[in-house]
């Protein structure tokens, strides 16, 4: 099966497809309006699509796991007056709709997304939450002092991938308690592995460091454990220097 991504902006997609044809990558456009095209033309078309979104804003991609978390964020966002745009895709037989996002307003999104998901989950649950990749290193010794490199720092989270994460690394979890954005929780959190229980399939664990450090393991049920799909666009990292 072809693959397919529709821009809902009519704006965008006529933008879309002229830039296609501009750069004579062949598709093909659906009853529905959706751009097709074959897997050996997808780098074409998401370098295409890229420039696309990029002529809206500094942006990321989002989607959240249900029709109805879908729906109850896009509803907050339009209710805070928030920036977006969405998009259709159709990728390897998965149908979904996807956030385009500006990356000025990430702190916001992440604010107003534990309204848009259950919050009575059982203790594995999916979680847009942020997971800060910061290594921990071991502390100096009195007599000792450390140095870092100096680097340029992003003044936004980058995102890791999934086969980024290290098993039995600690990150911490940072996120707002406040709309806006003046009241920051940060947490501990262990990557504990991938796929632990039998029917996952690009699952991401994380235990929180208190539980995991005292000994317990994810099938304890006094450890905080959280599944996390590999495809979430929320696990991110700031570079904090090497040892």
């Amino acid at each position: 099966m072809d693959d397919r991504l529709r821009f809902a902006s009519e704006s965008l997609q006529r933008r879309f497809v002229a830039a296609l044809v501009s750069a004579n990558v062949p598709f093909t456009i659906t009853e529905t309006g959706d751009v097709q095209y074959s897997r050996n033309t997808r780098a074409d078309v998401t370098a295409v699509a890229r420039s696309v979104r990029d002529s809206c804003f500094e942006w990321y991609l989002m989607w959240l796991e249900t029709v109805e978390a879908m729906r109850k964020f896009r509803e907050l966002l339009e209710g805070g007056a928030l920036p977006f745009e969405m998009e259709h895709h159709l990728e390897n037989e998965t149908d979904r709709d996807i956030f385009l996002l500006p990356r000025a307003d990430r702190g916001k999104h992440e604010c107003i997304w534990r309204d848009a998901v259950r919050r009575d989950e059982p203790a594995f649950r999916d979680t847009g939450r942020a997971f800060v990749g910061l290594s921990v290193a071991p502390a100096p010794a009195d007599d000792e002092s450390r140095t870092f490199p100096s680097q340029e720092l992003t003044r936004f989270a980058e995102h890791v991938t999934g086969d980024e994460l290290v098993v039995g690394e600690t990150y911490f979890q940072l996120r707002f308690v406040d709309y806006d954005l003046l009241v920051p929780e940060l947490a501990a959190l262990v990557f504990i592995g991938r796929n632990l229980e039998p029917d996952d399939a690009g699952r991401l664990y994380f235990q929180d460091a208190g539980s995991y450090f005292n000994g317990r393991r994810h099938d304890d049920e006094a450890a905080e454990v959280y599944r996390v799909a590999d495809s979430t666009p929320f696990v991110r990292t700031f570079e904090a220097g090497t040892q």
